[in-house]
């Protein structure tokens, strides 16, 4: 079937907005100093999979700071190729070089990973945030929502701020991966 014009404008509205929650995230989490090597500086937001932010972030990284930090973006097709960052956003979809052949292999190897570090893990793979991942995003009645995990932003070491939990696309689900 052929992808209509409003099709198209609507994928490209979804990934500017989730693009815009990845760096707001940024200020409405607080992670511990020296969370990631070099962070005094720098703040690294990566993309586990496809990158369906594209160009968005890239500008969001050349003009915007988090936290008074430069952003640098990193990308990764295998969480084997996984470097530390702030916050790692894990893709329903991979690449042709993806060793995690779905998205529940790709949030399975991005929590073996990043396990004791201090990195919010962000998915847009409904249901994630309960199995482990902090945030998710969701599309709902024709709206972007969040679900949060704050047992998994707790256990990861990160503050989550009541001005985002407070929010009204905001969902708090419950931890289902047994660990609090």
């Amino acid at each position: 079937y052929p992808i209509t014009a409003a099709q198209v404008q609507g994928i490209s509205q979804e990934s500017e907005l989730k693009t815009a929650w990845l760096y707001k995230f940024g200020r409405y989490v607080e992670w511990p100093k020296n969370a990631v090597p070099d962070d005094e500086k720098t703040f690294f937001i990566g993309v586990l999979g496809k990158d369906l932010f594209g160009a968005n972030l890239d500008t969001i990284a050349a003009t915007k700071t988090v936290q008074g930090k430069k952003i640098v973006v990193r990308r990764f097709d295998s969480a084997k190729d996984y470097l530390p960052c702030h916050i790692l956003f894990v893709s329903a979809s991979g690449t042709e070089k993806s060793e995690e052949k779905d998205a529940a292999a790709r949030l399975k190897a991005a929590l073996e990973k990043t396990k004791g570090s201090a990195v919010l893990l962000v998915s847009d793979t409904k249901g994630f945030s309960s199995k482990g991942a902090i945030i998710s995003f969701v599309i709902e009645e024709n709206l972007l929502k969040l679900e949060i995990n704050p047992s998994a932003a707790q256990r990861a070491g990160l503050k989550i701020s009541s001005d985002l939990l407070g929010l009204s696309v905001v969902k708090i689900v419950k931890d289902t991966t047994g660990s609090n």
